[in-house]
């Protein structure tokens, strides 16, 4: 807990608005490192897709600060180390009980996914 308090604190340093989390979420959780990805460029589509949007949210929100966007970048590691069993543990398991959390990322996005072209 200690670690992801520290981790947390240096979230909150850089104080993102919801524009710069929904990007960073995105960042965090989709990842085309899993060996057993199946769609693995639709996973580096949805990477690209944000951080072109908080690249270019951040220029035009915050022109002053060019550093805001590489130190949210360095924050994204960190998140990434906190364990999916202590996120799914402090987040999520009053609102999906036992259900594992990747399995309903997985639900989601097949349901929402665009058809091949």
């Amino acid at each position: 807990i200690r670690t992801l308090l520290e981790i947390f604190s240096r979230y909150r340093e850089v104080g993102p608005a919801p524009t710069e989390c929904g990007c960073i979420k995105t960042l965090v959780l989709f990842k085309s490192e899993p060996q057993n990805l199946n769609d693995r460029h639709a996973v580096e589509l949805l990477q690209d897709q944000a951080h072109s949007i908080l690249a270019e949210y951040m220029n035009t929100t915050y022109p002053a600060q060019p550093m805001r966007f590489g130190r949210l970048l360095l924050v994204i590691p960190l998140l990434r180390m906190v364990r999916v069993e202590t996120a799914e543990q402090l987040f999520f398991r009053e609102t999906v009980g036992e259900t594992n959390i990747n399995n309903i990322i997985i639900d989601v996005y097949n349901t929402h996914r665009l058809p091949a072209m």
